[in-house]
């Protein structure tokens, strides 16, 4: 393992964020990480997406039982 990893591994995993906080404050002056926990359930969702150069519905709940890494990126590195 080189330097970078025996620096920055063991922060991350002993990292926790925070749970969520229940305020007034504007949900703009949050962090992401002040809504969940580790472990917690993401809610199900479906969105458009493209699969196989095609567009599609795509429901988490397809996955059910299954690791996601969740990808986000406006149709770049797409045919669109």
């Amino acid at each position: 393992m080189n330097s970078y990893y025996w620096y920055y591994v063991p922060r991350y995993l002993n990292y926790r964020p925070k749970s969520f906080r229940y305020s007034n404050k504007s949900i703009l002056n949050n962090r992401y990480y002040d809504y969940f926990n580790l472990g917690d359930k993401a809610p199900d969702f479906t969105l458009q997406g493209i699969v196989n150069n095609e567009p599609t519905n795509v429901s988490l709940s397809d996955y059910l039982g299954s690791w996601v890494v969740l990808f986000f990126y406006g149709s770049n590195f797409t045919f669109v």
